[in-house]
């Protein structure tokens, strides 16, 4: 109703906080932000990770998304990404910033509409009470009794590595709730990334083991040399930029796929596993995807798996694929039914293959390795390698699918031919039908 003051937090008597846990004010000021903000709650998510903060989200009558320690920043640029015209809110803490600071830095920097609240009190205070990338230097922790020696983390640098467009840092404290909820009122209200480190206590752990009190904060900040700050930017938001100049432009334009609709028949009845094993630059890969679309142009299904090392051209290069007239439920194969094997490298990574093929399976392989298969005396078949056939490198894997396909008859060659047509960048076209259209090949 208009005028009608809406309530965004259950009652929490249940929550089990320890008693003065500042994360009670954290949500305090985040409910009275939202009461001034007024939209309703399915226009809000509330998103969080593992920790004492992480069971906030359940308490609030809005969607929420629960996760992975760390991980909540990531899970809000989603939603945000998807929905864009929700308010996405992250409650944190600082073990999740540890965790996950490389993914505060990447919302910062692509300037993402989501607000950050960091609820910051310098410790793991429900996963084991250990140091935290924010403990101050001397902080005794369950993991440094005798005082932290590292350096502590400045939460706003990591928005400020990204450009955050929005950063701010404060305490809780007695007189202090209705500046909290202003700034997380004008974080909300931000249109970009927004991260506000809020400093608090931990009387359960950190406490503890540490003459800390809220009305300390303050001194501990001039201490550490990190006051409260403000500082604002102005840069587009990533959801709204994204939407402008990547998708829209796109809307209504053509498809770029690429349709191969049945035009051919094969009489291929059963599952048919082939495995393609060769070096680098043989275009390999590309070949069994113009493979797999002549198997689409007949009416079949088809899979592929390429297998290649961490270097670029060079090593070795293997692509399988499975072509059935049947639907291809699991795309893995134990041992091919035909292998192709096109140099030296190719025949190395596929010895075990060799090894467990049956007297039913067939190997095509080029000239050069007669030698090194000599002792295979079953269904071995020979093409000419590329220098004698005057084709290209690139050329000699769709020379071989294209006798494998005369030699198993698994669908019309004319439909490879259509394919090399359809799936070939135009200056390749001419050189991979030579190669398709090879007749005079050995045994």
């Amino acid at each position: 109703m208009e005028g009608e003051i809406r309530k965004y937090i259950k009652q929490v008597g249940n929550l089990k906080w320890c008693k003065g846990c500042g994360h009670w004010k954290v949500l305090t000021a985040l409910n009275s932000a939202l009461k001034r903000l007024g939209v309703p709650g399915d226009r809000i998510v509330v998103v969080t990770d593992i920790g004492c903060i992480g069971l906030a989200d359940r308490f609030f009558l809005t969607n929420a998304f629960h996760g992975l320690h760390g991980r909540s920043v990531t899970y809000a640029s989603g939603i945000k990404m998807a929905r864009p015209e929700m308010h996405v809110i992250v409650l944190m803490g600082d073990g999740g910033c540890g965790i996950g600071g490389t993914h505060i830095v990447n919302a910062a920097r692509r300037n993402i509409g989501i607000t950050l609240i960091v609820a910051n009190n310098f410790n793991y205070g429900m996963t084991g009470c250990q140091q935290s990338v924010t403990t101050p230097e001397g902080g005794r922790t369950e993991t440094t009794p005798q005082g932290n020696i590292e350096a502590p983390l400045d939460v706003l640098g990591l928005g400020r590595a990204g450009r955050g467009s929005w950063l701010g840092r404060i305490a809780v404290g007695k007189g202090n709730s209705d500046k909290l909820a202003d700034m997380v009122h004008e974080a909300i209200l931000h249109e970009g990334f927004s991260l506000l480190d809020v400093w608090e206590t931990c009387p359960g752990a950190y406490c503890k083991r540490n003459d800390l009190a809220e009305d300390g904060l303050l001194s501990l900040m001039q201490e550490v040399d990190l006051a409260p700050v403000k500082e604002v930017n102005s840069r587009p938001e990533f959801s709204k930029e994204y939407r402008k100049k990547i998708i829209e432009p796109l809307e209504g334009c053509p498809s770029q796929r690429i349709v191969l609709p049945q035009r051919f028949t094969s009489g291929l009845t059963t599952m048919m596993k082939i495995k393609v094993a060769g070096s680098a630059g043989q275009a390999i890969q590309s070949a069994v995807s113009m493979f797999g679309g002549g198997a689409l142009l007949s009416g079949l299904y088809a899979t592929q798996r390429n297998t290649y090392p961490i270097t670029r051209q060079s090593g070795h290069s293997i692509a399988e694929t499975i072509i059935s007239p049947t639907r291809i439920d699991y795309t893995g194969m134990d041992v091919p039914d035909y292998l192709l094997l096109l140099s030296s490298e190719g025949l190395k990574e596929t010895s075990e293959d060799l090894r467990k093929m049956g007297s039913d399976s067939m190997v095509i392989a080029v000239e050069d390795l007669r030698g090194e298969l000599s002792e295979w005396n079953r269904n071995l078949k020979f093409i000419p390698t590329h220098i004698e056939r005057g084709l290209k490198e690139q050329g000699l894997p769709v020379m071989a699918l294209s006798r494998l396909i005369e030699l198993s008859h698994c669908y019309p060659k004319e439909a490879f031919i259509e394919s090399c047509r359809s799936l070939t960048p135009a200056e390749y076209v001419d050189a991979n039908l030579k190669a398709c259209e090879s007749t005079s090949m050995q045994t």
